[in-house]
């Protein structure tokens, strides 16, 4: 619309209680230019007789320092709000979270900025997994357990073709980390030929 005075024109039928007559009119709006606005919209209000336009949901944007002082901020109408303060007292979950390498305390406070693991500040006890090492079970599988938290991983011996020497043949796990070697291994097996049924080793003529 037009500029007038302290927000701008524009002519609508307004049907509702009038102050001199108590029944309909009609009257050009004069529109705000400053936003009204609550935690879920914005919109520019008639100064004379209420009515909203340019209604529209918040349009948030994070600010670059939101870990500490939580803003969000709306692109449109500038309204703002914490989603948390650096000041509030944790309240750290007694049980373990963890991830597939590391393991810490959340705190319950929501919004919480630590829980993000991007800080500083970091959760309660955030740290990898500790004497996690595999260890053997059986000849099949192996696992691991953090000494911390608990959290425990197995798996299944994934083996390698055969390898070999003069005397043995073997596999080897193929998971990382994995303790057991020489799986399987056991003595050549040859035939007329000098090589191995088992693994293909051609015995040197």
């Amino acid at each position: 619309g037009t500029s007038s005075g302290t927000g701008y024109s524009s002519t609508s039928s307004y049907s509702g209680s009038s102050s001199s007559s108590g029944g309909s009119s009609s009257h050009v709006h004069n529109y705000s230019a400053t936003w009204t606005k609550d935690d879920k919209q914005h919109y520019h209000k008639c100064l004379t007789c209420g009515a909203a336009t340019d209604v529209s949901n918040h349009s948030f944007v994070t600010n670059d320092d939101s870990w500490k002082n939580g803003s969000h901020t709306c692109a449109i109408c500038g309204y703002t709000y914490n989603g948390y303060t650096e000041e509030h007292t944790h309240n750290w979950d007694s049980a373990w979270t963890t991830t597939v390498s590391e393991h810490y305390h959340k705190c319950l406070v929501a919004n919480c900025p630590c829980n993000d693991l991007a800080g500083p500040p970091y959760p309660k006890d955030y740290g990898d997994h500790t004497d996690f090492t595999w260890g053997k079970d059986t000849a099949e599988q192996c696992s691991r357990e953090c000494s911390t938290c608990g959290y425990k991983e197995t798996h299944m011996h994934v083996l390698s073709e055969w390898k070999y020497n003069a005397i043995t043949h073997w596999k080897d796990c193929l998971v990382s980390g994995c303790p057991y070697g020489s799986l399987e291994e056991t003595d050549h097996t040859f035939d007329n030929t000098g090589k191995c049924t088992v693994c293909g080793y051609q015995k040197a003529s």
